[in-house]
């Protein structure tokens, strides 16, 4: 079962910072999971919100914003004053910061309803730096999921959705995904079982407290989300 830091270490560190990411590596993760956006520069950088507002000192849209001007907030304060001076990073320093073994989930927030072209975007960005194995692209809009696989037809990617589905293999089908990605708290063994016939991989978030992970593990799924992947071992 891959253990997957959510956000990096979001317990522990600021969520979605390069001390995060190393933080959730040192806990013993096999994987950590980041959100994607587009500064308006075209940047991709990591970040969960629409906005900065929530996790640095600045205010307003990352669209509306160039990676330069993203920079100059503190992303770390807010956790606690041992983390000041954190930034925001991009992708590729994400991808520097990690080591190669460790597998990357990336949560891609918009799809080209809202950052027209987005999909075309990354499947460059991940095709030029040669991470297509490493990389494992998640989101709540199947249809940028479908858009980004014949792209990059050798990239795994994951259906996020929060309720349980009625028809779970349809939902991943529909999104042209190898992997479904639902919260933990409608899972059932009857839905991993159903999935696994489909030759489908499931990977529950967010799962922090201890009982939750040894009854969701119990179900026999392939990864957990985590905000303590200490936790997960």
């Amino acid at each position: 079962m891959l253990k997957i830091g959510h956000r990096g270490a979001a317990a522990y560190a600021p969520e979605n910072t390069l001390t995060s990411f190393r933080r959730a590596v040192e806990l013993g993760a096999d994987g950590v999971e980041f959100d994607l956006h587009r500064a308006r520069d075209g940047t991709f950088v990591v970040l969960h919100d629409d906005t900065v507002d929530r996790t640095t000192d600045g205010h307003g849209k990352v669209e509306a914003l160039t990676v330069a001007e993203l920079r100059r907030f503190d992303a770390g304060s807010w956790k606690g004053r041992e983390f000041a001076g954190e930034r925001i990073p991009t992708f590729d320093e994400v991808i520097a910061a990690v080591p190669q073994r460790i597998l990357l989930f990336a949560e891609l927030k918009d799809g080209s309803a809202r950052s027209p072209g987005i999909e075309d975007a990354l499947a460059r960005f991940i095709r030029e730096r040669g991470v297509v194995e490493r990389v494992r692209v998640s989101s709540f809009d199947h249809r940028a999921l479908a858009r980004l696989r014949p792209l990059v037809p050798d990239l795994e990617t994951g259906a996020l959705f929060t309720g349980l589905p009625v028809d779970l293999v349809a939902l991943a089908r529909n999104a042209a995904a190898q992997a479904v990605h639902p919260s933990f708290h409608y899972l059932t063994r009857e839905a991993v079982e159903e999935a696994h016939r489909a030759g489908l991989a499931v990977n529950a978030w967010t799962v922090n407290e201890p009982e939750d992970i040894e009854a969701v593990r119990g179900m026999g799924v392939d990864g957990i989300f985590s905000d303590h992947p200490d936790r997960l071992r």
